[in-house]
């Protein structure tokens, strides 16, 4: 059987991130139900701090979905400056610090074009709300407490789907 792994990322001031492995079947429920590896984790620091573990974090994600011969895929959540309701833009952009300074770190550290990349999606936070909603969460035995968690469990579900094709 075909092990695929999805890693999903929700970057901010306190990041969410979650990892699927599972067995690729016909839909996604019954690859959900093979789930071997599942977790989600909180990664908590400045945004330097949190960067660093997080693009770390990608890169052994890399090497054992290599070693272990699985189709992989990270999924960080994308980012959109909203307004306040007064006006202007909000100062906060720790996700994209967050998310940016990740992604830097694993280019860095990458295997230079050796074909063992997984592939990379930056999803909105609404295609993973909408598509992993927490009712579905629950169905698929895939519900973490932790919003910043979950989150990240939303988007690494939508990796698996995508894996699925």
């Amino acid at each position: 059987m075909i092990t695929i792994a999805s890693m999903g990322i929700d970057p901010g001031g306190t990041t969410g991130l979650a990892l699927v492995v599972c067995e690729k079947r016909a839909t996604l429920k019954e690859s959900l139900a093979t789930a071997t590896g599942l977790s989600a984790i909180e990664v908590m620091g400045d945004w330097q701090h949190q960067a660093e573990a997080i693009g770390g974090m990608m890169v052994q994600f890399r090497d054992k979905s290599y070693l272990e011969g699985r189709s992989s895929m990270i999924c960080i959540e994308n980012f959109v400056l909203r307004r306040r309701q007064e006006g202007g833009a909000t100062g906060n952009l720790t996700s994209i610090w967050v998310a940016a300074g990740a992604w830097g770190y694993y280019r860095a550290k990458r295997a230079d074009g050796d074909g063992h990349e997984p592939e990379v999606a930056f999803p909105m936070p609404s295609q993973a709300k909408s598509f992993a909603t927490d009712e579905r969460l629950k169905m698929w035995g895939c519900y973490v407490t932790g919003a910043h968690k979950r989150d990240a469990m939303r988007h690494a579900i939508l990796g698996v789907n995508e894996l699925l094709g």
